[in-house]
């Protein structure tokens, strides 16, 4: 009982800890500019969620362009890209339906048999595009912060506490990504918990803790038996599940309290706190039962853990003589190491007789698994040796410790280049540092910008090997090597965990040293780090022998490279991926395949570099390369390579038509497709000829095998064999250009002297230089490898161009950030923009820039096909320049496109206020949208308006029809299905998406100019029928007013739009009980709506505005429901310009208002708005009212600004007008207007003057107190002698505190306010003092 008194007595003290806490976050000037600029934000749909996600991931408080002025006084920042989101636009149509009887439901026949019908009016909702903008887009007042700070803190024991948490829960609990901001939730209806996974561990207890209490509290299932339990709201259940979890993670140790504050503050209904305090019994007594529950389970976990490792000890124990010819191998398990040699320690000598006896007198199993007879025992990793002759105990794996220092000396200072993996050490002090990268850890405070925290001492040296079995030639690369081998391939003798972030590499190369941290993205050198390391180390390398040295660096034993036979053996190629080597059991298979693959490809890319001259490829280069690697692994790579860069127009259209009878299948590993690595780098052009030649020479293999092996004569003595016609044509395919033309050759003799028969002929055109620039500094070894092994310059960067995929991408220092832009092959600029931060160097602003390229979803093509890995090839940034001025000179050619698009927007109808742009823009969304939900690999290149409307050609009834080029290797009636499966419109009109790639149909241009084509035919046809039509209406009208002229019919005006009312039964379902429309008037809607009869309410009653135009259908009709049980939305109107912009609608509005002024009002009247609902509502006020709102309008005119800086509405000013006049203090009142009469223009005088006359009427009663008063203050038998002196301190009193400023009526009227408030509290007082003056 003292222990559950004492844990009682600490959740108490945990959960007054929290009331305080918030106590002091409530009492905060924070949180209340919080609450109130929070409430001015919208709540947006799950689908509008996603696309804000899709386009700006990092947005947090999203407005619209005006919102943000009109509500938070900030505005947009110049240049900024909308948010395309969708707004509501629904539209109506009538639908032919069965009619149904009132009574029965059932349906009703006609005579005949035959079911009735009727047209009904049904509301189908549709959407348009809106753009609202990110408050980091935004610049002006602050916003107000109260959020929940995400927990980033590990957790010390957290495997334990999660198997905890799960057994002590009443529901199963399980981890998914889980849409939006949640971090988890709890499902009643499948009593379970979702917990969103990839959260920090700390975060997920909390939430796990949370979401637990939800489930014991309430879940109506396991709460069904109380049914005297009340029920609680959604803000008591936060409150309470928030608490708990607070309380409970506090007592284990994890300060929650960063996020639980602002949590259960935002959901507590006010400052009084009541939700907490009404539930502190419930959370102190559940929070008990929770921290029992998890310690018990926290002490069986440790009680079976002990148990397994007791059981799971193991080591190896050989007994053997000197020289081997006796030795038995045991198998000892229930003892580590340390413990079987404290264990032979203590043998005497009737104990050696029997090793195996007696340690299992000692409580261990020993079985014996090799001896002599066996010869097995090299197979184990041995603990512990025990020599029978001299009785010495050898502990292997101490001696191994002993080397250790030993083997970081090689690695740190050897001969050779070598490589070393260090972890962190399992020292609980070390938790927060574990898996966490350098930008969590700089956001959490423990590190510092030079990463000085991240220390030697707190590493150990888990692996050292030799960097020459690492593939790559780059530092870079032999880092992504290293990487993917202790995650993929673990060397058998590795005993760490798999390579992963906080782990570090010591790459030792050419003498050097360098630590390289692994970064949640990438390396990040670490100089501090490697500095540290070497001082460490230094004196435990000098005292290292040389003959140790010798022995570790295993290069005597090893023959020079050059003396090796120059053939190797490799592998068959693998062809396969490697989750089908995992599947088969083939992954050694893999492995070595794919190591040597990428030495191929190195190879390829070295070899084109030495035989390329700028002009010529040397023909006599494929054959090696062929038997050094076999011909099939390269015509995959090749193959690979130009699938994988498909889009470029280098490759000629042969190559990939050979290149796409491959079947190469992606090879993912970890998201990333492994053949991406296989890409060949070099220059496109060259290496499509370098193709060529391969295909030729594994022709001309093909024919020699053909030929067969009986044909001893040498090859110049053989006859030419015959080739069929295919054979002649895919020869003369292949032939280099000068052996294609004679003159061409002779032409270019001066550059072709060196040039061999059968060389390959390249023409790189401007790229020449450039291509020759960065061979002969590949070859050179100055070719750029890493970040960190570049020397920053003396001088630093401010102009940088490179050449990624297909674009050309340029960044320029400029004031403020970085300019750059990006232009396409041909020196087109395509985009252009500032990147806003000169706090960072040029390189790392266009590793931002870069990265904004790639995630933009919507991004007019200016990415292209960039890729995750290109490679980025430096150019000259003037030359650049130099270019793309070039390319602006040139007179460009006539847009097909923007041509189109422009013809478009001349003629096109605007469709719910829409352009074309806009609905092109909305289409995008859409189609990006499907794009990502199916998961296909395509990119949008440009989307267009086509088809009737766009020409202004549409009928009753015409589809809106969009084009969209799509870049992809997917089918097109493929993409039309998938795009238009669920179906968009847009105002009512059905959109029709008409996919077209670039390999099928052709490009947009293409497509544009035969629809252009189509489009006049159409036009001029139409024109044609117009024509004829006109010409026989003339007719029939000449006519008929011939034979008929009394029938002839006046010309009928255009009438404006017709605004009506409806009401129905059910706001949320019309169809849901009675609907009444085209009504007329508000008092006939306000009447049909009173007198719906409360039992047969399907739903809450609304009132609704609609809009007709005449001579359009009935589905066209704009409507909206303003009034919804006892609320009306203004709100709503800010969504509907339709509505907003219509003075007839917004009369009938204001109506509604004032003929309802019980009903509470979501949105804030306009000044217009107001004045004009009180002006309806003059006939029913009061006549106090009335001319209460008399006054408010001529202070209102009187001085406009000083209304709107002292009144806070005309609702309220006018309620204290009338206040004052019903209890006749109209001594303020009366004031004000004098000073206008003195200071005021003559209408204005003439006006305050009426109002004053008016104003008698409410003239104040006489003060009988202040007469009695007077009448006992006598002296020398005159009543009252103390009036006059009275009456006239009081008027020189009025006369100093005249302020020297007009004081305006509103706050003269509060000033009244609350002296007769302090005047009404001591009436008491004042009355005892008038009876004590009277008796004396």
């Amino acid at each position: 009982m003292a222990d559950a008194k004492t844990e009682k007595q600490k959740v108490k003290e945990i959960t007054d800890k929290l009331e305080e806490g918030l106590k002091e976050l409530f009492e905060s000037e924070k949180y209340r500019s919080y609450l109130s600029t929070m409430s001015k934000f919208h709540n947006y749909s799950f689908n509008n969620t996603l696309l804000i996600a899709m386009q700006k991931p990092e947005a947090t408080l999203v407005a619209g362009y005006k919102a943000w002025q009109k509500n938070f006084n900030r505005h947009v920042n110049k240049g900024e890209k909308g948010i395309r989101i969708l707004a509501p636009a629904p539209y109506k149509i009538k639908e032919e339906r069965n009619k149904l009887d009132p009574v029965t439901g059932e349906i009703m026949l006609d005579q005949d048999g035959m079911p009735q019908t009727e047209e009904v009016e049904i509301k189908i909702p549709a959407f348009r595009a809106v753009s609202v903008f990110d408050v980091s887009q935004t610049d002006g007042e602050p916003i107000p912060e109260l959020e929940a700070k995400e927990l980033l803190s590990t957790v010390e024991g957290y495997e334990d506490f999660i198997k905890a948490i799960t057994y002590v829960a009443p529901a199963s609990i399980g981890f998914e990504d889980i849409p939006g901001d949640s971090k988890g939730y709890f499902s009643p209806t499948e009593n379970r918990i979702a917990v969103q996974e990839g959260m920090s561990e700390s975060q997920t207890l909390k939430t796990m803790v949370h979401e637990t209490a939800h489930s014991m509290l309430h879940n109506k299932e396991v709460n069904k038996g109380d049914i005297l339990a009340p029920a609680k709201d959604r803000n008591t259940k936060e409150v309470e599940a928030e608490s708990i979890a607070y309380t409970v993670c506090q007592h284990f140790g994890i300060d929650t309290s960063e996020y639980s504050f602002g949590y259960i503050a935002g959901w507590s209904s006010g400052r009084d706190m009541k939700e907490l305090k009404s539930s502190l019994d419930t959370i102190r007594r559940t929070a008990s039962e929770l921290i029992t529950g998890i310690e018990e389970q926290l002490i069986e976990l440790q009680r079976d853990r002990e148990m397994m490792q007791e059981q799971e000890k193991e080591s190896l124990l050989l007994i053997q003589n000197s020289d081997l010819s006796e030795y038995s191998l045991l198998s000892v398990r229930g003892m580590d190491a340390a413990e079987v040699v404290e264990a032979l320690s203590a043998m005497n000598e009737d104990d050696r007789l029997s090793i195996a006896a007696y340690l299992e007198s000692r409580g261990a199993w020993a079985t014996e698994v090799a001896n002599e007879q066996t010869r097995e025992f090299r197979e184990y990793h041995l603990d512990v040796r025990y020599n029978t002759d001299t009785n010495e105990i050898t502990d292997i794996k101490a001696a191994i410790e002993k080397n250790r220092a030993d083997r970081e000396a090689q690695l740190l200072h050897g001969d050779t280049d070598k490589y070393g993996i260090y972890q962190l050490k399992d020292d609980p002090g070390l938790r927060d540092f574990h898996f966490a990268g350098t930008a969590e850890l700089l956001k959490r405070g423990i590190l510092s910008d030079d990463f000085r925290e991240i220390q030697p001492g707190n590493y150990n040296l888990v692996y050292a090997g030799e960097l020459s079995d690492i593939y790559g030639q780059s530092q870079r690369e032999k880092l992504n090597a290293i990487y993917e081998k202790f995650n993929i391939d673990h060397p058998a003798d590795y005993r760490g965990h798999s390579l992963s972030v906080s782990d570090i590499v010591v790459l030792r190369e050419d003498g050097e040293n360098s630590a390289h941290f692994v970064d949640s993205y990438g390396f990040t050198k670490l100089p501090e780090f490697m500095r540290a390391l070497e001082g460490v180390k230094e004196q435990e390398t000098q005292k290292a022998e040389p003959e140790e040295k010798k022995e570790t660096s295993g290069h005597d034993v090893q023959k020079p490279e050059a003396e090796q036979t120059e053939q190797k053996t490799y592998p068959d190629f693998y062809g396969h991926t490697l989750r089908y080597a995992a599947d088969h059991g083939e992954v050694d298979r893999y492995m070595e395949s794919h190591k040597f693959d990428r030495e191929c490809k190195e190879a390829i890319e070295g070899t084109i570099r030495q035989n390329f001259d700028g002009m010529h490829l040397k023909h006599d280069i494929v054959k090696p390369l062929a038997e050094k690697y076999g011909a099939e692994r390269m015509a995959f790579i090749l193959a690979n390579t130009i699938q994988q860069e498909s889009w470029d127009g280098r490759f000629s259209r042969d190559n990939k038509a050979w290149a796409s009878e491959f079947s190469i299948p992606e090879n993912l590993v970890h998201g990333i497709d492994m053949n991406r690595e296989l890409i060949v780098s070099s220059h496109p052009a060259v290496l499509d000829g370098f193709i060529g030649m391969f295909r030729r020479e594994v022709l001309e293999q093909e024919k020699e095998m053909s030929a067969g092996q009986d044909i001893q004569k040498p090859e110049a003595e053989q006859p030419e064999p015959e080739q069929t016609k295919e054979e002649q044509a895919e020869t003369e395919r292949f032939k280099p250009q000068a052996e294609q033309s004679g003159q061409e050759k002779s032409a270019r003799a001066p550059e072709s002297e060196d040039l061999d028969e059968g060389d390959e002929i390249i023409d790189l055109g401007d790229e020449k230089d450039k291509v020759l620039a960065q061979m002969k500094q590949s070859l050179e070894g100055g070719q750029e490898t890493s970040g960190h092994d570049l020397q920053k310059p003396e001088q630093a960067e401010t102009e940088l161009a490179f050449q990624i995929a297909d674009r050309y991408i340029s960044v320029q220092e400029t004031e403020g950030g970085y300019s750059y832009s990006v232009m396409d092959l041909d020196y087109k600029e395509l985009y252009e923009d500032i990147y806003y931060n000169p706090d960072v160097s040029i390189r790392e602003a266009f590793d931002e820039i870069m990265e904004d390229l790639k995630i933009i979803p919507f991004d007019n093509g200016a990415r292209g096909n960039i890729r995750d890995g290109d490679e980025r090839i430096p150019i000259d940034y003037d030359g650049l320049m130099e270019k793309v001025e070039a390319a602006k000179a040139v007179a460009p050619q006539s847009s097909v496109v923007a041509d189109f698009k422009a013809k478009t927007n001349e003629l096109f109808h605007e469709i719910s206020e829409m352009n074309p742009a806009e609905i092109e823009e909305t289409v995008k969304c859409h189609v990006q949208a499907q794009l990502e939900e199916s998961g296909m690999d395509a990119v949008i290149v440009d989307v267009a308006v086509v088809g009737s409307r766009c020409r202004g050609l549409e009928q009753e009834g015409s589809d809106l029809d969009v084009v969209v080029e799509l870049s992809t290797n997917e089918r097109e009636d493929v993409l039309f299905d998938m795009l238009n499966e669920n179906g968009l419109s847009i105002g009512g009109v059905k959109v029709d998406i008409n996919p077209i790639t670039a390999q099928r149909t052709g490009s947009l241009e293409t497509y544009l100019l035969l629809a252009e084509d189509y489009l006049e035919g159409m036009r001029e046809a139409r024109e044609r029928d117009l024509a004829a039509n006109i010409s026989r209406e003339e007719n029939q009208k000449e006519t008929k007013e011939s034979l008929f002229p009394e029938q002839t019919e006046p010309e009928v005006k255009q009438t404006e739009p017709e605004v009506t009312l409806t009401v129905a039964e059910c706001g949320e379902f019309h169809n849901l009980g009675e609907f009444y429309e085209n009504i007329p008037t508000v008092e006939e809607a306000v009447a049909i709506w009173k007198q719906i009869p409360p039992e047969r309410m399907n739903g809450i009653p609304a009132i609704g505005v609609n809009i007709h135009t005449p001579g359009t259908e009935a589905f066209e009709d704009v409507g909206i429901d303003i009034l919804t049980g006892k609320r009306i939305d203004l709100d709503i109107l800010e969504y509907i310009p339709d509505i907003k912009g219509n003075p007839q609608a917004m009369e009938v509005i204001a109506e509604l208002v004032a003929k309802l002024p019980e009903m509470e009002i979501d949105g804030r009247m306009s000044e217009e708005f107001e004045a004009k609902v009180w002006e309806k509502r003059m006939p029913d006020l009061t006549p106090a009212e009335q001319f209460a709102v008399e006054i408010d309008r001529f202070v209102y005119d009187y001085d406009t600004a000083l209304y709107r800086d002292n009144s806070q509405s005309m609702t309220v000013n006018v309620s204290e007008i009338a206040e004052a006049l019903n209890q006749r203090d109209t001594h303020d009142i009366a004031l004000w207007l004098v000073d206008v009469l003195t200071e005021g223009t003559e209408q204005e005088q003439k006006r305050a003057m009426e109002i004053l006359k008016k104003l008698t009427e409410y003239k104040p009663l006489a003060k009988v107190e202040e007469m009695e008063e007077q009448n006992y203050n006598m002296v020398d038998d005159v009543l009252n002698n103390g009036a006059g002196e009275k009456a006239q301190k009081e008027e020189n009193k009025r006369e100093q505190e005249r302020p020297a400023a007009r004081t305006s009526l509103k706050a003269r009227l509060a000033e009244k306010k609350a002296l007769v408030s302090g005047q009404g509290k001591d009436r008491d007082a004042q009355e005892n003092a008038k009876n004590n003056q009277r008796e004396m």
